[in-house]
């Protein structure tokens, strides 16, 4: 029991002022945030400087305890070069970026454009263009670097996409700066091209210039003639002047075209102040228009074209002329093929009697043609003297020209009529109706294409 009390004294003492710096001093090694490895190789060598600490004597103690402060020193060392060495990188790498890491510049932050006016008619261009001076300084952070990329931008930008524009559409923008510009002032452009888009527009009222005119047409085809006439009230359109043109090159003089037919095509062409139109606050889509000539009257060329309509509307009308001169100027054609009628004598006439009837189409028809095509027709009379009861066949030929028919096969343009035969009172024409044909109708036909209608 005595010897155990004295082993503890012995202990006791054996822990002397050195030995418990080197613990505290092991301690801070451990607290410290160094490698792993290095923390390891301290704990490792605390616990052996412990196990000697309890068993060695005291003299041995004191002989060990120099070598463990050189130990302690070379460790201090190792961490101060350590810590060099991660100051030494952090150095290189700030060294690193300022020589060799480019600014790069985003357009976008600092090309702006203010779009003002109505849509449609606005048009940018270099000179619309905004630059934000103060920004572009600030992200170069060069006073004088900023100044030299702010003047190359202006002088190199370029404005594309930038006419009749409207709200949605997007302008390009380009700018192009020299490489070795950018290389030698350590800069790089994370694009040379950007897209603005359009805002802020007044928007335009779509407007039809077309639907107040009035399209006037008098004459036949192919003889035409249009006039337009401006009805608007709109104090922008009634300023709008108006020209037509036809596929061959007929053009319009003073609103008004002439030598038209069925089935031309026309192009009319709006004219107008761009002023005038972007006060009215309009928009106009079209400035020309197509217009097809369809439904006039148009002369009939052919007798497939005689529709029922229109010859009922002829066989009407010649009956009643070849009746009105039968009933007024019989003796005059009872003597015209009979020799020797005694003056006292009287004739009643009968109703015409239809013989056949003819279309006589123009073979080289112009504008200044007087008959675009004639209808004649032969009816025969027959006339009974009151004195004997005597009768005499007379032959009738009545004609019309420029016989024309609308859109819906209807007659029109019916001019005058002509009771030939009875008008000149011979017997060369009268007396058959071989005689008529050949006088009146065979005798035209170097000028006329003849056809014969059925009534």
């Amino acid at each position: 029991m005595e010897e155990n009390n004295k082993d503890e004294v012995k202990n006791e003492q054996n822990t002397t002022p050195e030995t418990q710096n080197v613990s505290e001093m092991a301690e801070e090694i451990k607290s410290n945030p160094i490698e792993d490895a290095i923390s390891e190789q301290q704990n490792s060598t605390q616990k052996v400087d412990e196990v000697k600490q309890t068993n060695q004597q005291d003299d041995k103690s004191n002989e060990n305890t120099p070598k463990k402060k050189k130990k302690n020193i070379k460790l201090i060392i190792s961490i101060v070069l350590i810590v060099l060495a991660i100051i030494a990188g952090i150095v290189g790498a700030i060294v690193y970026c300022l020589v060799f890491t480019k600014t790069e510049i985003d357009l976008s932050k600092y090309i702006s454009i203010e779009f003002e006016g109505y849509e449609g008619f606005v048009e940018v261009d270099e000179s619309d263009i905004n630059i934000d001076a103060k920004a572009l300084k600030k992200a170069v952070d060069d006073s004088a670097i900023s100044k030299k990329l702010l003047s190359k931008i202006e002088d190199t930008i370029e404005v594309e996409d930038n006419e009749e524009l409207k709200n949605g559409d997007e302008v390009t923008v380009k700018v192009k700066l020299k490489e070795s510009f950018l290389k030698e002032n350590k800069l790089t452009l994370k694009s040379d091209t950007i897209k603005i888009k359009v805002e802020g527009l007044e928007e335009t009222e779509s407007v039809n210039l077309f639907e107040d005119l009035d399209f006037e047409f008098s004459g036949v085809s192919p003889n035409l003639t249009l006039s337009i006439k401006n009805n608007s009230t709109d104090n922008f359109i009634k300023t709008v002047t108006y020209t037509m043109e036809t596929e061959d090159g007929n053009s319009s003089y003073y609103n008004t075209l002439y030598e038209l037919a069925n089935g031309d095509k026309i192009t009319l062409t709006a004219s107008y102040k761009d002023s005038d139109l972007e006060t009215s606050g309009y928009f106009v889509e079209k400035d020309t228009y197509e217009y097809t000539i369809e439904g006039q009257p148009e002369y009939i060329d052919s007798s497939d074209k005689m529709t029922k309509e229109v010859l009922d509307s002829l066989k009407t009308k010649f009956e009643s002329e070849v009746k009105k001169s039968a009933n007024s100027r019989s003796f005059s054609a009872v003597s015209a093929i009979k020799d020797n009628i005694d003056y006292s004598d009287n004739f009643t006439a009968s109703d015409p009697t239809f013989v056949s009837c003819y279309l006589l189409s123009e073979k080289n028809s112009s504008s200044y043609s007087s008959s675009r095509n004639k209808v004649y027709a032969i009816y025969k009379v027959t006339f009974t003297s009151t004195v004997n009861s005597a009768t005499y066949d007379y032959y009738y030929t009545v004609y019309t020209s420029n016989v024309a028919c609308d859109s819906e096969g209807l007659y029109t343009g019916l001019s005058y009529y002509y009771s030939v035969s009875s008008e000149y009172g011979s017997s060369s024409y009268a007396q058959s109706a071989e005689d008529a044909y050949d006088y009146f109708i065979d005798s035209q036909k170097s000028s006329f294409d003849i056809s014969e209608i059925k009534l």
